[in-house]
């Protein structure tokens, strides 16, 4: 019992909200698993009823005890998870049964909860409280919302605006406008507010798996019963009112019948529609469990949209339920499509089509009445567009609840071309169902005839139309499709001659009297009559009598019963009749005139063994269909029922067993037709028992079973994204095509034509292509073609647009690993491709170009290509450089170019140089500083931004590089050689200053004597001989006096220089070795010189000096020779003790000689002033007449 409790949970979830119109197929889902992995799956079904299943239609259900998803089996009225696990098992290969659904029996009671909160007034006092104006203006309020895991809406505000508000086109104001014969104007608003142009939405406080199915395993926060989904689903659409409410107007009427409430509220909720019937799929309810208000008015009726699926074909199937309208499609699928294309509220398709005739009077009031055809004639009618004389009403003489309707639908405008075809459409009322609408039939309160359509066959509804461009023109009870009641007796409605359906259709109406009585009962096909049944039939208007036949075959060639002379309208046989036997019988009157025609045949079958009731489902290869047998006896324990199917020809010889029942009484048994059954017209079906063994009689009529229609669809399987690619199916008889791209693109011509356009589009990566083809018998079979999606790159052009005549221009295109780029040109020409992501463009003469790049993904060969359109402007022309081309290195030279017109900007340029001074725009001098290849470069820029360029190569010759070799320190009037490089291609000019050049300037070599004490410089100019280049050089010279001739003097035992420096003593003309002091002790006799050498500046040799060892012993001299005071301010004394006259000589610190003077007495005085006006150090050297010589230092300090 554990399942039982939990799909009693599950089956709620099934039946609580709904998306388009009547049927929505194969919306994708995205499913985990428990262990994480991704199930692509798809949902199918309704408002009340959808459920999970994979591509080929096998149904997926929860098992709640492990959370995984199984493939479901069916176990009475509901489904319960199998073994079988999608995305491992395979279900074909299994034999699982696929598109099983729950019982209608056993989710009825759950959709009647739903549905009594949609149409419940708040009390019994306000019977119309949630119905929606049906004329005059409604102001509908649009409410967006996300949730709290979710971002921001991306959505143009402008789409909304389009689909609800456009005054043309495929909008729902336009919709209802046409529809309403202008009777009803409908404004929608946007909420919340904004002022940009993207829709903002107000955020849900939880995320969305708060308003998801709970599960233990995946989704632990969803709702675990009704009463949380609805407490959740109401607290969210409050809180959404609540938080806009006071952007909402006071000035702007939402109750336009002024009844409290707000005319219509949709909210438009972000994603996609979940599956088994989650609250997350599109529904119409009402706000009953909260009270929330906008500006006093209470909100109730509202639609509930998702975002992916908020279409105008939905918006308006939806309005029309606002405004009163019931559904007109079955709610469990058993196969019949009772209104099919004709009506919005049925199957509403892509623009919507109107409603018919007989829904705008019952449940909008747009047609006041609808007048009543009462007698024989012509009729025509116009357009169902048209306001006036659009439909009419016949009753049937045979019914007092059911009667007839005809208009015409025509293929043309906005709306109603999405129609099949154009014509006269007759259909069905049943007054006994006025305002359910077909939501529970069969019986339907609205039925459209189409050909073999019967009570049990869905027929072909998308040929319902009558014209004689279709050779339909006629209906009655014997046409097909005849003009039955909803219990299948004939309706005895009579329209032949339907004309061509042009602006208007005509038609004629015929009410002959009736030829025959009309039978009541037993009724058609009745069953498990007892063996003296009683015959009913309706009084014939004059009839004086009545005759009746009772046969066992439908020919009457075996008369059972025949009966004449009765009198009354009823009759009982007398005889019991055969058991488990099916009859046949029929009525006819006796007038004055003579005898009627037979009435129509009735069947029914005696109570028996086994007797086939009725045999529901659409008899195609494949399918499973359910066989209802009734049994005249109870069989015993173990019995089983298994039911046969005959041949083509309904010959049992080789019958084929469909399926089983254990059970001892009447029952159901599931049976499956062969996949591959060959189509036939006479098959029939018979039940077999086996304890006790029994025979029960066939079904009593020829079965028409269509084989299997195998589609296939042709087209590549693998695209790229944004293209569009042909699909192709086979041609066949009969054969009706109908395609659907259920992801990933838009379908693009007839959807029922053999071969269609798909395009792809830019964001999803898998597509789902599903070709059903259908038979005229209602047989479908489908295949769904997946398609990989690959992205095509989004590649862009970097690069200037405009560009320059005869120009070179870079242009780039970034690509990642993998793709390649192709380029074409046109206004030019590839000069080169640099990269595979740059390519180097020489655009032509002056207009137009364009530049188109093909981005390839290497991968998949999906490429893009994008065009830019080039401005080619003219370019300006360069005029001639003039001016120097050969020059030498540092030099300056003046270049310039003839001057232009126009407002032409130049920039100058040089390499190898630089501009020393810009003169003007045409003139530049530029000074070389680099040897080699030099370029002077003018570019010229018009005001287009456009260059031309001149350049004038200039070759830079280097300069010599002189050198000067020779002495820098000299002495005055010596003579010194100073060279250079001895190159004959080089010119050397040489010029002194401070001195002379002896012999000729010109050479490599120079002498100079030096005229001038102190500095003096030595120029070269060097000129190279080939490029006239030159440089020049110099040398500083330090030119220095000759110092004076020295003087020796004998102090003691050593000879003494009178120069302090630079000295060298020589012996007998001899170097001596070492000898550089001013003192020098000799160590022989000889005669002693000495030569002072300063720089390079050398004297002359001193006077020699004759020194004998034995002049140093007289040192009386020394010891009797006295000077004083010493310091001395000036004057000096001196004593003199030794005999004989000497010479004094005066010298100063340089060795420079003042003066001398010869002195004889033996006391004397000098004045120093007689010799210099200086203090400092003076050398007093005094001369004896033996050659003795005393030297005496004495220092001159003056007195200040």
């Amino acid at each position: 019992m554990k399942y039982n409790i939990k799909l009693k949970i599950l089956i709620f979830f099934l039946i609580s909200s709904r998306l388009f119109s009547a049927y929505l197929e194969y919306v994708p889902q995205t499913v985990l698993q428990p262990d994480g992995s991704v199930l692509e799956l798809f949902a199918t079904g309704d408002e009340y009823y959808n459920w999970l299943h994979d591509k080929d239609g096998f149904t997926i259900i929860r098992n709640p005890e492990d959370g995984y998803l199984y493939y479901a089996e069916k176990k009475g009225d509901i489904l319960v998870p199998g073994k079988l696990r999608p995305g491992i098992d395979n279900p074909v290969e299994a034999g699982l049964e696929p598109w099983l659904k729950f019982s209608y029996e056993y989710i009825k009671p759950r959709i009647e909860e739903f549905i009594q909160y949609r149409y419940k007034p708040i009390d019994d006092s306000k019977k119309d409280l949630i119905q929606t104006p049906k004329t005059g203006n409604i102001n509908n309020i649009v409410i967006f919302i996300r949730f709290s895991d979710e971002s921001e809406f991306t959505d143009q505000k402008s789409t909304f605006e389009s689909m609800f508000n456009a005054e043309s086109g495929n909008s729902m104001k336009n919709y209802f406008r046409e529809a309403s014969y202008n009777n009803l104007s409908i404004q929608t608003y946007f909420y919340p507010e904004t002022s940009g142009s993207t829709v903002i939405s107000y955020q849900a406080t939880q995320p969305r798996n708060y308003y998801r199915p709970y599960d233990a395993n995946t989704n632990p926060i969803g709702y675990q019963n009704s009463t949380q989904r609805r407490d959740r689903e109401h607290t969210l659409l409050a809180n959404a009112v609540n938080a806009i409410k006071s952007q909402i107007p006071t000035s702007l009427n939402i109750d336009g019948d002024n009844d409290g409430y707000v005319d219509n509220v949709c909210f438009i909720v972000s994603g996609t529609p979940d599956a088994w019937a989650s609250l997350l799929w599109p529904h119409m309810w009402s706000l009953y469990s909260v009270n929330v208000t906008i500006n006093g008015k209470r909100v109730y009726t509202y639609n509930f949209q998702i975002r992916s699926m908020t279409n105008n074909s939905v918006l308006c199937h939806e309005m029309f339920h606002s405004l009163g309208a019931p559904d007109l499609y079955h709610y469990t699928d058993n196969g019949i499509r009772p209104v099919g294309p004709w009506d919005l509220m049925e199957n509403n398709l892509s623009p919507p089509q109107h409603m018919c005739a007989y829904m705008k009077f019952r449940y909008a009031g747009w047609i006041s009445s609808i007048p009543e055809i009462t007698t024989s004639g012509y009729y025509t009618l116009s357009p169902l567009t048209s306001a006036n004389n659009n439909a009419y009403k016949i009753k049937s003489p045979v019914s007092t609840t059911e009667y007839f309707v005809v208009e015409f639908r025509k293929k043309t405008g906005t709306f109603e071309n999405s129609l099949p075809g154009s014509g006269l459409i007759v259909y069905r009322i049943n007054n006994s169902y006025s305002g359910q609408g077909n939501a529970n039939g069969p019986p339907d309160e609205v039925y459209v005839y189409r050909p073999n359509g019967t009570t049990t066959n869905n027929g072909s509804p998308n040929s319902a139309n009558f014209s004689s461009d279709v050779s339909r023109t006629m209906i009655n009870n014997y046409t097909n499709p005849s003009a039955f009641l909803s219990n299948g007796s004939a309706g005895y409605l009579n329209i032949s001659e339907i004309g061509s359906a042009g602006n208007t259709i005509t038609f004629y109406v015929g009410f002959d009297t009736i030829s025959a009585p009309v039978l009541i009962s037993p009724a058609d096909n009745s069953t498990n009559l007892g063996l003296r049944p009683t015959f009913t039939w309706n009084t014939f208007s004059g009839a004086s009598s009545y005759e009746i036949q009772v046969s066992d075959v439908s020919s009457f060639s075996n008369l059972i019963i025949n009966q004449t002379g009765i009198t009354g309208t009823s009759f009982t046989p007398s005889t019991d009749l055969s058991n488990n036997t099916r009859y046949y019988w029929r009525v006819r009157a006796t007038t004055a005139q003579g005898q009627t025609g037979w009435s129509s045949v009735f069947s029914f079958t005696t109570t028996g063994t086994i007797i086939i009731s009725a045999i529901n489902g659409k008899l195609c290869a494949g399918n499973y269909i359910q066989i209802d047998f009734t049994t005249g006896i109870t069989f015993n324990e173990g019995n089983v029922f298994r039911a046969y199917l005959s041949d083509s020809l309904g010959k049992f010889n080789n019958q084929i067993q469909i399926g089983s029942l254990a059970a001892t009484t009447s029952g159901t048994i599931s049976a499956l037709i062969p996949i591959n059954i060959a189509s036939g017209s006479k098959y029939r079906i018979r039940i077999i028992a086996s304890n006790p063994a029994t025979t029960g009689f066939d079904n009593g009529e020829d079965l028409v079973i269509t084989a299997r229609l195998y589609p296939y669809i042709s087209g590549k399987s693998v695209v790229c994204s944004g293209t569009t690619e042909p699909y192709f199916t086979t041609v066949e008889n009969g054969i009706t095509n109908t395609w659907k791209v259920i992801k990933g693109g838009e379908l693009i011509g007839d959807t029922k034509s053999p071969n269609v356009q798909i395009k792809w589009d830019d964001t999803s990566r898998t597509g789902f292509i599903r070709l059903a083809k259908s038979s005229a018998s209602g047989c479908t079979d489908t295949t769904l073609l997946e398609v990989t999606i690959h992205p095509v790159p989004n590649p862009t052009i970097i690069g200037d647009l405009a560009a320059c005549e005869n120009s070179f221009f870079i242009y780039r295109s970034p690509i990642v690993a993998g793709n390649k780029n192709d380029w074409e040109v046109e206004g030019g020409k590839i000069h080169s491709i640099l990269n595979q992501e740059i390519v180097k463009i020489l655009w032509g003469s002056k207009g137009k170009g364009k530049l188109r790049l093909k981005q390839t993904i290497n991968e998949t060969g999906c490429y893009t290509v994008i065009e830019r359109d080039i401005v080619i402007n003219e370019s300006p022309v360069a005029t001639v450089i003039s001016g120097a081309k050969s020059t030498c290195q540092n030099s300056e030279n003046l270049y310039s170019i003839a001057k232009t017109t126009g407002k032409i900007t130049k920039q100058w340029s040089i390499k190898g140089g630089i501009i020393k001074k810009q003169l003007n725009s045409d003139s530049a001098l530029v000074v070389w500083n680099q040897t080699g290849k030099g370029l002077v470069k003018v570019v010229f820029i018009n005001q287009s931004g456009c260059m031309d360029s001149s350049e004038f190569e200039v070759f830079v010759n280097s300069n010599p590089d002189p050198f000067i070799s020779g002495n820098a320190r000299t002495c005055e009037l010596s003579t010194e050689t100073y060279s250079t490089y001895n190159d004959k291609n080089l010119t050397s000019l040489w010029r002194v200053v401070g001195g002379e050049i002896i012999g000729d300037s010109i050479g490599h070599q120079i002498e100079v004597k030096w005229l001038t004490l102190g500095s003096g410089k030595v120029y070269v100019i060097q000129t190279n001989n080939s490029t006239n280049c030159r440089m020049t050089t110099s040398q500083d010279i330090d030119v220095a006096s000759t110092p004076d001739k020295p003087i020796i003097t004998a102090i003691e035992n050593k000879l003494k220089s009178s120069s302090p420096i630079g000295n060298q003593w020589y012996l007998d003309k001899q170097i001596i070795p070492d000898a550089t002091e001013q003192y020098y002790e000799p160590k022989n006799d000889g005669l002693y010189s000495v030569r002072v050498k300063i720089g390079s500046c050398v004297s002359e040799f001193s006077d020699e000096y004759n020194f004998t060892l034995a002049s140093i012993q007289n040192e009386s001299i020394v010891r009797n020779f006295n000077i004083s005071p010493n310091p001395t301010s000036g004057i000096i004394s001196l004593a003199n003790h030794y005999s004989g006259e000497y010479l004094l000589e005066i010298y100063n610190l340089l060795g420079e000689k003042l003066g001398s003077k010869v002195i004889k007495e033996e006391f004397s005085k000098i004045d120093l002033a007689d010799y210099s006006n200086q203090e400092g150090l003076f050398i007093l050297r005094f001369y004896f007449s033996d050659n003795q010589v005393i030297t005496k230092k004495i220092i001159r300090l003056f007195n200040n």
